[in-house]
């Protein structure tokens, strides 16, 4: 049986960015473990958020590329998002509509929990979602 492994946004960022080699080669080395059913690793809808934050931030990714990474890694074998329905549907609300992740993660939650209505004083950015039924 696989071991769950816990992952940090830094391995992911080390993986793709491949800016530091030691740090690359461990984290691919990992990732291979995952795809061979050694390991499974889990990656909390948090560790997405922060992943999205510093491409964007600080590599300066745009919305659609990093979507598609989003959609890489959940499609990835042993990799486990514990939230893999609405954490995928937010990559895809994130690199078509142009709102951040955290707008895109709740619009997608939303429609996957069945939860008609939002909360928000963000009308604008959510007004597009006709799943959503907007307070206050």
């Amino acid at each position: 049986m696989a071991s769950d492994v816990l992952l940090d946004t830094n391995v992911i960022l080390r993986l793709l960015r491949a800016d530091e080699p030691a740090h690359h080669a461990q984290a691919r080395r990992l990732f291979e473990q995952a795809g061979e059913g050694k390991l499974r690793l889990i990656v909390p809808t948090l560790v997405i958020a922060e992943v999205v934050f510093v491409l964007q931030g600080f590599y300066r990714l745009g919305r659609p590329e990093i979507a598609q990474v989003i959609q890489d890694l959940a499609a990835t074998p042993g990799v486990v998002l514990p939230e893999a329905a609405a954490v995928t549907m937010a990559a895809q609300i994130l690199g078509r509509h142009g709102i951040d992740f955290a707008d895109a993660y709740l619009a997608a939650l939303a429609r996957e929990s069945k939860t008609a209505t939002l909360a928000t004083f963000n009308k604008r950015d959510f007004r597009r979602f006709s799943w959503l039924s907007l307070l206050p």
